[in-house]
């Protein structure tokens, strides 16, 4: 989040320094978007976002409610729960240690964040084991058959978070990594499949997300920027969000570099064979 909120760009138009959120912002509204996701993690950027667009874009925050943990309000909880910190710096009840694995895959991001995670739940009293499972393994090995007691990985999401939520996709090769089930969910999702009108299923997916805030299945850290910079004399280049990083490439049919003048209304010369 301090990268992604706390970037300043400068605006072509005027040179005037602005967040960078405030651009996608205006994007946002400038394209008619069907929703915005705003992390919880600011509330005071949320309640900007919501006054600027009013009822133009739906916002979405899905990290509300699990986002920015109260360390001592873990620990009061844990100790309610009857874990006692030992000699050793962990809880524990009677034999048992409260320990948790962490999974992730070995990529650098992914293990910096898990030793942020590990530090932070160290804190507490919570021991932590970080596995580092190779990229080419993280899937046969781990991911299905769902080999892991936590497990730290980023998801690409469209538009439609059924195969992400939906009870039938907890085993592979569904996605649903939580392996959560919950009826209502399925309720929702399905329905949401069947609607054609964008305000109901804008409902229908804002009663999605206050299930997820309550139950909280899974932990939402963050989501990346992955900026493309493209070389100045590169000209028609139409394309300005993507949802996979193969898509920048949709129309790269339409780029060019050389440019030459020409009459309106000569026509290129039909080569014969």
């Amino acid at each position: 989040a301090r990268i992604s909120y706390e970037l300043n760009v400068i605006k072509q138009k005027n040179s005037k320094i602005v967040p960078l959120y405030h651009v996608f912002l205006d994007w946002a509204i400038k394209n008619n978007s069907d929703g915005i996701i705003v992390g919880a993690t600011y509330p005071n950027i949320i309640k900007f976002c919501k006054q600027k667009v009013g009822k133009k874009v739906q916002i979405y925050s899905p990290g509300i409610g699990t986002q920015g943990g109260n360390p001592s309000e873990a620990k009061k909880l844990l100790a309610d729960a009857g874990w006692k910190l030992g000699e050793d710096g962990f809880l524990k009840k009677g034999d048992d240690i409260l320990q948790i694995t962490l999974t992730t895959v070995e990529k650098v991001e992914y293990v910096k964040a898990t030793e942020l995670i590990k530090k932070n739940w160290e804190e507490i009293g919570i021991s932590t084991n970080i596995e580092i499972v190779a990229k080419e393994r993280i899937r046969p090995d781990i991911i299905e058959p769902r080999n892991y007691q936590t497990l730290l990985f980023g998801q690409i999401i469209k538009s439609d978070p059924y195969p992400f939520w939906h009870s039938s996709q907890a085993e592979s090769p569904g996605a649903n990594l939580a392996v959560w089930a919950n009826r209502n969910i399925d309720k929702i999702l399905e329905e949401a499949r069947t609607l054609e009108d964008i305000k109901i299923i804008n409902q229908k997916y804002i009663e999605f997300q206050d299930i997820l805030a309550e139950y909280i299945p899974a932990i939402f850290l963050y989501n990346p920027i992955h900026t493309y910079p493209v070389d100045e004399k590169i000209n028609g280049i139409t394309t300005r969000r993507i949802s996979t990083p193969a898509d920048r490439f949709t129309r790269i049919t339409d780029w060019y570099i050389k440019t030459k003048r020409q009459f309106s209304w000569t026509k290129p010369q039909e080569n014969t064979q």
